[in-house]
C-alpha cells in the first residue's frame, strides 16, 4: 500500500508494517496456512530474491513470536449476540422508499430507470408506512431522537 508492505490479522486486529524480505517470508507462511513452512521453501526464497538465508531465518523467528503472541494468524474468536448487544438491540434511524418510480427514466441512475431493475413501479402504501414507523418507535429503545429518511422517485 503506497509502497509499504503492511499485514493486518482481522482476529487480534494487529496491524504491521513490513519491510520488502518480511512480506515474502509471511506469503511463505500464508501459503502453508500460517505454519512454519519448511527450510527448502526459505532457501527457494534466498535464491528467488536475492535475500541472506539467515536473514530469512532471523525474520521466521519475529513472525513466530508475533504468531506466539497472538499478532499473527489468530485463532478465529467466539462472539455471541448477546455480547455484542448485552442489552437488546436498538434502532435509531429507518429508510422509508416511498416511491418505486421515477418519470426521468435516466439509464445512468442506481434505480435504473425508476423501478430498481423489478420491472414494477409502485407506491408505499400508507398503512405500511405507519406501520414501519411504529416499528422504529418499538425498536428505538426509548431513544428520543430518530431519523426517517424519505426516499423516492420523481413522479411529478
Amino acid at each position: 500500500m503506497k509502497g509499504k508492505y503492511i499485514a493486518y490479522d482481522s482476529e487480534s486486529c494487529a496491524l504491521h508494517e513490513l519491510d520488502a524480505m518480511a512480506y515474502y517470508v509471511l506469503l511463505a507462511y500464508i501459503a502453508k496456512d500460517g505454519k512454519v513452512p519448511d527450510l527448502s521453501d526459505f532457501e527457494k526464497l534466498a535464491a528467488e530474491k536475492g535475500y541472506d538465508l539467515a536473514g530469512i531465518l532471523e525474520c521466521t523467528e519475529d513472525i513466530n513470536a508475533l504468531i506466539k503472541e497472538d499478532g499473527l494468524f489468530s485463532a478465529a474468536r467466539e462472539v455471541s449476540f448477546t455480547s455484542l448487544y448485552p442489552e437488546a438491540p436498538t434502532i435509531k434511524a429507518m429508510c422509508l422508499h416511498i416511491c418505486h418510480d421515477c418519470n426521468l427514466r435516466c439509464r445512468y441512475c442506481f434505480a435504473g430507470t425508476g423501478d430498481f431493475g423489478t420491472g414494477k413501479r409502485s407506491m408505499l402504501d400508507l398503512e405500511t408506512g405507519k406501520q414501519a414507523i411504529d416499528f422504529l418507535i418499538a425498536g428505538s429503545g426509548g431513544r428520543h431522537h430518530l431519523d426517517v429518511d424519505f426516499l423516492a422517485g420523481n413522479r411529478s
